[in-house]
């Protein structure tokens, strides 16, 4: 019983110390590793973000260049002068054409004069009451004279594709016009892979849907309230979480438009989910492991005890000729040692004590055999004295038989003296024997 208490003891002990261990370690690694995968999460997400915003700069920027550059043509400002304005769109259409042979994605090139009037690259029919003055790439271009106007992006009828004007003042008057198919960079938005399993959107000031990796959303309204909304809303960079979600987003320079990356947080931080189930597993494996460890080990360590403990018992039992076996010079041999030599004093005192009483034994027995002399004697005695007495009652016995009686009684008496001394010096040797 006591050695499975003790045992028990050992085992809970060590048990908690190593939960303790355990648990302390696994926190700190745990929140240690969440932070740094939290960080590398935001590290990596905001360079996608912004790698993606640099290259939709660069992709609008060519043709920033180029409607900039046949702005200021010297054709393009003479026609918008109406200075030999046939010939001019003849070299102006050439100037079209070998830009639209260069870039699939210029769709339609075109000059809005200052009387309303619309000629374009390849030309177009539109209706007799079209007025360029009121078109919003027209407003916008001489909102922001010297300086490239873009509208919002539109589903062009004819191609179904999603297009944007690029609009820019001449400096004789009108505005030079470029329609630019965005599929390429839609496309391109399309095919990344930002990883986590998110998705990535190209959103406008209107909430319009530019670039999805989903394409089935292309062009359509971010939904009110969305996680993509709020985030292209923001118009800092930056990241918003709610609902399990996270997005980052960040506001491309010059068109208001937001790119947001949207992640589901199951997924972003599936590898800290996965960290913390490896740390439960190996936190009940070092338990277990541990537990069974500190069993033997208190098997181990108990034995002693165990051997001490039948050691007292035999002991109790009277048996003083074992020892307990002394295997180590810590406490516990020390313990056994102490034992083994109290054993041994008390094995020498019981040896002493039965030989005392073995002595008194068989002075008991001298005793008892002198006892039964004197009583002989005494009862010779006794019949001297009737004899005696008979004798001095006759008086027909002779003088000389008195005297032979009397003597005999003297010798009787100085008999029983002898014995009583005898016995005197046996009682004295039981008492120093004692």
């Amino acid at each position: 019983m006591i050695q499975r208490s003790m045992k028990a003891k050992f085992v809970a002990a060590a048990a908690a110390i190593l939960i303790a261990v355990m648990l302390i370690t696994s926190v700190t690694i745990y929140f240690q590793l969440a932070g740094d995968i939290e960080q590398s999460v935001d590290e990596n997400a905001t360079a996608f973000t912004e790698d993606t915003e640099r290259y939709i700069q660069e992709f609008m920027e060519k043709y920033d260049i180029t409607v900039d550059t046949l702005a200021q043509n010297p054709q393009v400002e003479n026609f918008a002068a109406g200075d030999d304005a046939e010939d001019a769109w003849q070299d102006i259409t050439s100037i079209h054409e070998a830009y639209m042979e260069g870039d699939d994605g210029i769709q339609l090139m075109y000059i809005g004069e200052e009387d309303g009037s619309f000629t374009s690259t390849p030309e177009i029919d539109v209706p007799d009451d079209f007025d360029v003055r009121e078109r919003p790439w027209y407003i916008e271009a001489e909102e922001n004279e010297g300086a490239t106007a873009w509208t919002s992006p539109y589903i062009d009828i004819d191609t179904g594709e999603l297009v944007i004007t690029a609009a820019r003042t001449i400096e004789t008057g009108g505005v030079k016009s470029v329609d630019i198919s965005l599929n390429a960079m839609v496309d391109a938005l399309e095919s990344v892979d930002i990883g986590y399993e998110g998705e990535l959107a190209l959103v406008d000031d209107e909430g319009l849907i530019i670039a999805h990796t989903d394409e089935a959303q292309i062009g359509e309204e971010a939904a009110e309230g969305s996680l993509t909304a709020q985030a292209a809303a923001d118009q800092e960079a930056g990241s918003i979480s709610s609902g399990g979600e996270t997005a980052y987003h960040r506001t491309i320079d010059g068109f208001d438009w937001s790119i947001v990356a949207h992640y589901d947080d199951d997924v972003l931080y599936q590898e800290l989910s996965t960290i913390q189930q490896t740390f439960l597993v190996v936190t009940f494996a070092a338990l277990a492991v541990g537990m069974v460890g500190a069993y033997f080990a208190g098997s181990r360590f108990t034995r002693p005890v165990r051997e001490m403990r039948n050691h007292v018992r035999n002991l109790a039992e009277g048996n003083f000729t074992e020892e307990v076996p002394v295997r180590s010079r810590d406490e516990v041999g020390e313990l056994g040692t102490a034992l083994n030599m109290m054993t041994a004093q008390l094995r020498e005192l019981i040896g002493s004590l039965q030989r005392s009483a073995d002595n008194t034994r068989s002075m008991s027995e001298g005793l008892s055999a002198t006892s039964e002399e004197t009583a002989a004697t005494s009862e010779d005695i006794f019949n001297a004295v009737q004899d005696v007495a008979k004798g001095s009652t006759q008086q027909a016995g002779a003088i000389e038989d008195i005297n032979d009686k009397m003597q005999q009684l003297s010798a009787s008496i100085d008999q029983a003296e002898k014995q009583t001394a005898d016995m005197t010096d046996v009682s004295g040797h039981m008492r120093e024997a004692n």
